[in-house]
């Protein structure tokens, strides 16, 4: 199941890649909502760097939330959920839908999921009026912040060292246990893909979603293409020696 999650994480990114940059793009096009936006993810950055990334008890808490989030959209249990700040944290949740392919999307989830930001895009259309362009500018400040926790966190726990963890062990981080290999390839495809999906809402509603798939189906598809054309003899011959 890792091998065929990763072939498909393999033909998302790049059209994951595009869709990200067509919505920012996009996004950069809607004066109304960007300048606020960029604004917002001006302040962020300084913010992180001055501030919130010195604040471990911060991100321990946004990174298990994020894995407690993915596995309650996998209809998961959560029976364990601590945050130690420096000293890392945990969740714990029961086994069932999704299988394998629920534990990678759920051990991974900190390293694609802006948990915030997505929070902020789904409830923009309910806020009142009178809170924009305010509203604006904190969803590039949640974007902002989100993008360098999810960076800093891939960078942080892509490491073969084991840690002593909260539940009285020693442990590999995510990633370590998950395996690079895989983690190089679905982890950039999700994070754009996400990342696209929600800006290209924020752009332009909830319609420029179809567009998001639609770009990733394509190019998908088109290295699909590539790679028969330049590797055809060779899958001819596994297939022949298979059959």
């Amino acid at each position: 199941m890792r091998l065929f999650l990763g072939l498909i994480s393999f033909f998302i990114l790049p059209g994951a890649f595009v869709s990200f940059y067509d919505s920012l793009r996009l996004l950069s096009e809607n004066s109304g909502i960007f300048l606020p936006f960029a604004a917002g993810t001006i302040v962020s950055l300084i913010v992180y760097f001055l501030l919130l990334s010195k604040w471990h008890w911060l991100s321990t808490f946004v990174h298990e939330l994020s894995h407690a989030i993915v596995a309650f959209l996998f209809f998961r249990k959560i029976t364990s959920f601590v945050v130690k700040g420096a000293n890392g944290g945990h969740i714990r949740y029961t086994s069932g839908f999704g299988g394998i392919t629920a534990d990678l999307f759920i051990g991974l989830a900190p390293y694609y999921m802006p948990v915030f930001f997505i929070l902020s895009v789904l409830l923009r259309p309910v806020v009142p009026l009178n809170w924009f362009p305010y509203y604006d500018a904190g969803c590039g400040f949640l974007f902002m912040y989100h993008f360098a926790v999810n960076i800093s966190e891939t960078k942080h726990n892509w490491t073969k060292q084991t840690f002593y963890s909260t539940w009285g062990s020693y442990t590999k981080s995510d990633i370590g246990r998950v395996g690079y290999l895989f983690s190089g390839v679905f982890i950039p495809a999700f994070f754009l893909f996400v990342y696209a999906v929600m800006i290209r809402i924020l752009a332009g509603g909830y319609n420029g979603v179809t567009d998001v798939f639609n770009t990733v189906y394509h190019y998908g598809y088109l290295l699909a293409v590539v790679l028969y054309q330049k590797f055809s003899g060779a899958i001819q011959y596994l297939l022949y020696r298979v059959i």
